[in-house]
């Protein structure tokens, strides 16, 4: 999943780009685990997913502050992979990763290591869109036009 963060990442914002496998910015965005400020603690998973990614100092420091924290420093901290001077190009240069992406062959279903803990849900429903979602056996069926709907 890729996110593309403008502005403010704030609170429900910084878990949802926590969850992302690559995640791109413009050069004014700034994530804030705004919960602190408002007396709530952050509960679906936000701490252990920005601990792998940023150093556990860090983010205690967002945790115990509510601070904001700029696109520049998580950059230079590797959360962000690309900074982008505006939103146009952000979108362009997400749609380029994403268009890359998609002209590859999806990964191993056996290589259960490349999947990551988020892909583990799996639609249920006939014809719902399993778009970030690997086929759980090899079967060429699972890789037909029909399965990306």
């Amino acid at each position: 999943m890729l996110a593309a963060i403008q502005s403010g990442a704030i609170g429900g914002g910084v878990d949802l780009v926590a969850a992302c496998d690559m995640r791109y910015a413009t050069e004014d965005a700034f994530l804030t685990i705004f919960e602190t400020n408002i007396a709530l603690t952050a509960d679906v998973g936000t701490f252990p997913r920005l601990c792998k990614l940023l150093p556990e100092g860090i983010v205690r420091e967002l945790a115990y502050t509510g601070c904001r924290i700029s696109a520049r420093e998580v950059f230079e901290r590797g959360l962000v992979n690309r900074l982008l001077s505006d939103h146009a190009s952000m979108l362009a240069g997400v749609l380029e990763v994403a268009a890359e992406i998609a002209s590859k062959a999806p990964p191993p279903a056996s290589d259960k290591s490349w999947h990551g803990k988020e892909a583990q849900a799996r639609s249920a429903e006939p014809g719902r869109s399993a778009a970030f979602s690997f086929p759980t056996s090899p079967s060429t069926s699972d890789f037909s036009p029909q399965f990306w709907r």
